[in-house]
């Protein structure tokens, strides 16, 4: 017979020495003992965005129905689902005749003809499973906005910086990307052109493109994407913007303050339609 794994592993329970690996090999070997033949693994990174954890998901469901595989393999409930709108999916595979989902540390086996009590359990525990995401998310939101307040950016990535962890600390810092490949050498230019030249953003991003300022594909950067480079009060290092709040920073800018608001001005100026001094 064959079945199909799905392992995902938060960042929390990576930080406490949980592993996708130590989930999978428990998997196999529960694969080993009912004489399952494992076709495929689906695993979701800590790192995995939202989107990620989803499509990795739906890639599992339609590879289960496509191979006519019956049986999935799950360490616990709240693995697979932390939604109701998840747990619903795995009703609907679970109730077509065959097909069974193991949940291999609950000691739960669902399929179409499950006992009443067994299907009271895993209501029970998708209850639970999302009452955990969403306090994931809160205990989440309260942590991002405390590191706002202590003047660090919380989102995930900015052009030109990279974020290290100083000290052993838990907590990431942002810092000028040194790299040879690095965005802020062209970030700084694009700044001052657009402050001190009369070039647009479509001439601005072709003379950078020129210059070696590419995207992964080789393309120019997009012209939207600088513009919101170009309004960002990041790049200063003495503000930036969380949540429609502006804070203080404590990272270092690779654009003077003086040069961000010409380049300000000029935008205003623009939507106004006024003609900028010579």
């Amino acid at each position: 017979m064959k079945s199909a794994i799905f392992c995902r592993v938060s960042s929390r329970e990576q930080e406490q020495g949980f592993s996708l690996d130590s989930q999978k090999r428990l998997l196999i070997d529960y694969a080993q003992r009912k004489d399952f033949k494992v076709a495929k693994t689906f695993m979701v990174a800590e790192s995995a965005t939202k989107l990620d954890e989803r499509k990795t998901f739906q890639e599992m469901l339609a590879y289960v129905a496509k191979n006519n595989i019956q049986h999935i393999l799950v360490e616990k409930v709240d693995r697979i689902t932390r939604s109701l709108q998840d747990a619903v999916k795995i009703d609907d595979w679970r109730n077509i005749e065959g097909n069974h989902v193991h949940f291999v540390k609950d000691g739960l086996v669902l399929h179409k003809n499950s006992r009443s009590s067994d299907i009271l359990q895993w209501d029970i525990k998708v209850v639970f499973a999302r009452q955990y995401c969403n306090n994931l998310r809160e205990e989440t939101s309260k942590g991002q906005l405390e590191k706002a307040r202590q003047g660090h950016y919380p989102g995930g990535f900015k052009r030109g910086y990279k974020t290290i962890r100083l000290n052993g600390s838990r907590r990431a810092t942002w810092v000028l990307d040194d790299a040879s490949t690095s965005d802020a050498p062209y970030i700084t230019r694009a700044f001052e052109l657009y402050a001190t030249t009369d070039e647009s953003l479509s001439t601005i991003r072709k003379l950078l493109h020129a210059e070696g300022w590419k995207q992964k594909n080789g393309q120019p950067i997009p012209k939207s994407r600088l513009a919101e480079i170009l309004k960002d009060p990041f790049y200063t290092g003495e503000k930036f913007t969380w949540c429609g709040k502006e804070y203080s920073a404590v990272h270092e800018g690779i654009v003077r303050p003086d040069i961000f608001d010409r380049v300000q001005m000029r935008f205003e100026q623009k939507r106004n339609g006024i003609k900028r001094n010579k």
